[in-house]
């Protein structure tokens, strides 16, 4: 097997339970991860763990929509909603693109994340230090606007303590298939944490992007060009709610992404 088809996944469907077409779509494109939310059922990660996927399980966005939680309470939320999951998987994502808020406020929120979230972690740990979940840190989204690699600083700590860094990387055009916040956003992680593993938990041609064959294609050649420290890729998304169809994992990506 090569080393981009190790590194290939897909971004699980948002539902709750993955129809027989997404299934079909999943074995098409050979994957060998899959990033599943912890709002699926777990039957989802028992099936994917027959086909020999890896599995990531990913919390949706947390910090940004109720920055009000409690850090104790949401992490006992964390432990009760991956408790199902445990069976199949070690590593967890508890958050997803804490830095999407007002962009004006991200100096101020990169510090108060930093606090929530490590709070959150120590009393994660705390619920049941027997259950060996390997904690990746979230994906910030890219958009420098947004504070990007102000985030990755301040979290320098909480980044040291992890068993991996996530990284999301989308774009438009070829040429941004490499550049810095675009599809090289993974880049700008490593160039920060050299040392660290970074998991790319989404990937994607942004819509309307090119057609559908050139888009195949990008996808392909974005999976190839990954190097280390990258452990995985996962393209989004396989499949599920409407507002996200143009993303929705096709046929001929599936069988581009088979290839790499």
């Amino acid at each position: 097997m090569s080393e981009a088809r190790e590194r290939s996944g897909i971004y699980g469907a948002n539902v709750a339970s993955w129809s027989s077409t997404q299934w079909g779509l999943l074995d098409t494109g050979r994957f060998s991860w899959v990033v599943i939310r912890t709002d699926c059922s777990p039957e989802m990660a028992l099936l994917a763990r027959q086909r020999g996927l890896k599995v990531v399980m990913q919390f949706p966005d947390r910090f940004n929509q109720h920055r009000g939680d409690s850090p104790a309470g949401y992490a006992v939320e964390c432990h009760e909603r991956l408790k199902p999951f445990a069976e199949y998987s070690s590593l967890a994502v508890l958050d997803n693109e804490p830095n999407l808020i007002d962009p004006k406020g991200h100096w101020w929120y990169a510090d108060q994340f930093c606090r929530w979230y490590r709070a959150v972690v120590a009393e994660f740990r705390y619920q049941d230090p027997s259950v060996p979940w390997q904690i990746v840190f979230p994906a910030m989204a890219s958009a420098p606007q947004l504070g990007f690699d102000r985030w990755l600083e301040v979290n320098e700590e909480n980044i040291r303590e992890s068993a991996g860094v996530g990284s999301h990387c989308y774009w438009y055009t070829r040429e941004q298939l490499t550049e810095p916040y675009w599809g090289g956003s993974w880049r700008q992680v490593a160039k920060v944490y050299p040392w660290q593993r970074i998991f790319v938990l989404e990937y994607g041609v942004l819509p309307p992007g090119p057609e559908e064959i050139e888009k195949a294609q990008l996808q392909a050649d974005f999976v190839r060009s990954l190097e280390e420290p990258v452990v995985m890729a996962a393209k989004f998304i396989l499949g599920g709610t409407k507002e996200w169809e143009p993303h929705w994992l096709t046929e001929r990506q599936a069988k581009a992404l088979a290839e790499v």
